[in-house]
């Protein structure tokens, strides 16, 4: 359960293997995305696209959690808890790395990394 404290929660740069598979949860590397680093975007349209309402995600301590970073620092750090999102959860016929890696290389193509916004503010809107 996350601190209701104002003190960062400090997370590693994500990886593939970091989140379970989700329909609505997309990998995109280093060069496809604004923070240049490997992260997790979810999209509520199921689309592998970066449009409203898409945000960097990551799974932490069996929960989904918005992943922020504020500009000049260099890790990622948790925001708010998204329960909604584990709704798209899926269970793979296989647990292996190299399964999951082929299931998430057959996703949704990957669109051009100029359709991404930056993400400069390090507040959360919630969205009711």
């Amino acid at each position: 359960m996350a601190s209701l404290s104002t003190e960062k929660q400090y997370r590693a740069h994500p990886s593939l293997h970091d989140c379970p598979p989700n329909s609505h949860v997309f990998w995109y590397g280093p060069d496809q995305n604004s923070r240049r680093y490997g992260a997790h975007i979810f999209n509520p349209l199921h689309q592998r696209t970066f449009s409203t309402g898409s945000k960097y995600v990551t799974h932490h301590e069996g929960q989904w959690y918005s992943l922020q970073h504020t500009k000049g620092e260099l890790f990622p750090y948790l925001g708010s808890l998204k329960p909604d999102i584990a709704q798209f959860d899926l269970v793979l016929e296989d647990n292996s790395n190299e399964y999951r890696e082929t299931w998430e290389a057959s996703q949704v193509p990957l669109v051009d990394s100029d359709q991404f916004e930056s993400e400069e503010s390090t507040e959360e809107t919630e969205e009711k």
